[in-house]
């Protein structure tokens, strides 16, 4: 049987393998038990592996922080791509792995109550429905709209490393399927004790849920090579250093150097003499002191280890205009020059609408608003939406090139004033037109700005196909069904974020909030949000 991994390039293994080894090389480095050489468990770190996973298999790190999949990859299908958990653990008969975590909806459903009425079957097929409306969801937005994932994907997988007390790393490949809703079945805890968890399988996977932390677990069997079945794929053996401190300073003043701003004549001056080191004076500027560590008292002969930081200038975000990366193409990377955040609920009550909830009528549930036509009884188009902008004259007067600006060097967001209402400048649709990316698929299409006060943008020839992507396939919504904030909190999906690409080329993701994301929040309202707030679902792939 030819596994997925033997399908991808043998250079792109090798390098990948390459790069584990660099990092499993430094193991002694993170090992807090002196134990002699008789453990050479390999230390790999999951983030670690996520990244030149992505970097050697010319794929994105696609997990948002909430998110199922952690990397999205050509696929060795042609034309189709590759969804990928990553995960790391140490090598064991088996393991159960944290896969996902239910805090708010447990709560909000009192989860707690139903273990203690002893209605388990109710438990696991709740658990066993988010878990799947949260993959389905993630490969929609992933997909893009109007594409099923069956289209877009040709393999949605778990790869995992498994380390070895002696050195050897098992390389493994696990199912990733939705679970079986038909075929679930329980362990009868002993209700004479605690329960401190609830073991469940659906025929093709074991899983574990326990109460006290809300947390979804699922068994790991990784003893068996994939030619008799099991699930390892490949192994390899990582040779650690024996002083991996040394190693590191030899890097710090072979290669390090190279990237240090050039001294200048007073620097060159206080150079350390002994050692070759910039001492604390030189350093200033450039060195943390708070992360410089002394000499040790104990060995005199350990020399400062210099650890450069980024000028503050750099790294701290002044306004929700500054840059950073964000995927596009499904794929790659590209700079982007301005980035916000919209709430999908209400950060102030507004007439029906309480603080906390999404607009009942409007955005996207606009299609159960009024009819357009006034004394009509045809309902709106089922697959209409509005993506919403908060406060836009502000926002397009504090942010007036933000969709673009037009071959005569104006902004296509120009209001006017008519009466008491702000109206755009263009009159025509194509003088309002711009790109819009979905940037966790790569998908583009015309879209333009619309409404009093250019207030929303909306598809320009795609309603049916973005709405419908948005409302039953993103949000998994029925015909006419409402999107409230309990459904948000179910699939952690609170936010847009919308990121200016280039010249009237805009970039829209589904998100779940951060709190490093509410730098970004428009309006600026970070205090409101917090208290309106739940924070995001934590998943382990």
């Amino acid at each position: 049987m030819t596994t997925i991994w033997q399908q991808y390039n043998s250079d792109s293994r090798e390098q990948y393998v390459a790069a584990i080894k660099a990092l499993g090389a430094l193991s002694p480095l993170f090992r807090q038990k002196a134990d002699g050489t008789t453990d050479q468990t390999a230390y790999i770190s999951s983030k670690y592996q996520e990244t030149v996973f992505a970097r050697f298999f010319n794929g994105s790190v696609v997990d948002k922080g909430n998110d199922p999949y952690d990397v999205m990859v050509p696929s060795p299908i042609s034309g189709k791509r590759d969804l990928v958990g990553i995960k790391t653990f140490l090598n064991s008969s088996s393991s159960m792995q944290k896969i996902m975590q239910f805090k708010s909806v447990a709560t909000t459903e009192g989860w707690t109550a139903w273990i203690k009425d002893g209605e388990y079957q109710k438990l696991v097929a709740r658990i066993a429905e988010l878990r799947n409306q949260k993959l389905r969801s993630t490969q929609n937005l992933l997909a893009g709209a109007g594409v099923a994932p069956g289209e877009a994907f040709a393999n949605i997988f778990y790869h995992y490393l498994s380390p070895l007390k002696d050195g050897r790393v098992y390389v493994g490949e696990s199912d990733y399927s939705f679970m079986d809703e038909a075929n679930l079945s329980f362990k009868a805890p002993d209700e004479s004790k605690r329960i401190s968890s609830l073991q469940f399988s659906d025929g093709k996977n074991d899983y574990k849920y326990t109460p006290a932390d809300s947390t979804l677990y699922m068994r790991f069997v990784h003893t068996k090579k994939s030619i008799v079945g099991g699930d390892i794929v490949d192994e390899f053996k990582v040779r650690q250093l024996e002083d991996p401190h040394a190693s590191l300073m030899r890097l710090i003043e072979e290669d390090l150097a190279e990237l240090l701003p050039s001294e200048t004549l007073e620097e060159q001056n206080e150079k350390h003499s002994k050692d070759g080191l910039l001492d604390n004076k030189a350093l200033r500027g450039l060195v943390d002191p708070s992360a410089v560590q002394e000499p040790n008292k104990d060995n005199e002969n350990i020399p400062v280890v210099p650890v450069v930081v980024a000028r503050k200038a750099r790294l701290k975000k002044k306004s929700a205009s500054s840059e950073f990366t964000t995927s596009v193409n499904g794929l790659g990377a590209a700079k982007s020059e301005q980035s916000f955040i919209f709430p999908i609920f209400r950060l102030t009550d507004y007439g029906d609408t309480p603080a906390g909830e999404v607009d009942s009528k409007s955005g996207l549930n606009v299609r159960l608003g009024a009819p357009k036509n006034r004394g009509s009884d045809t309902r709106r188009p089922v697959n209409e939406v509005e993506i919403k902008i908060p406060d836009p004259r502000k926002f397009h007067q504090e942010f007036p090139g933000f969709f673009g600006i037009n071959n005569h060097g104006v902004p296509i967001s120009r209001l006017r004033k008519a009466g008491s209402k702000w109206k755009t400048v263009f009159e025509n649709h194509d003088d309002r037109t711009f790109e819009l990316v979905l940037t966790q698929s790569g998908q583009e299409m015309e879209a333009i700005l619309t409404g009093d006060g250019n207030k929303q943008l909306m598809s320009k020839h795609r309603q049916v196909i973005l709405g419908g992507w948005i409302l039953s396939q993103v949000f998994q919504l029925g015909q006419y069904e409402r999107l409230d904030r309990n459904k948000l909190d179910q699939l952690d999906l609170d936010s847009i974020r919308l990121t200016r690409l280039g010249n009237k080329r805009v970039g829209l993701e589904f998100i779940k909030a951060t709190e490093e994301d509410l730098e970004f929040l428009w309006p600026p309202m970070q205090d409101r949000f917090r208290e309106l707030w739940t924070p995001p679902t934590e998943i382990e792939k």
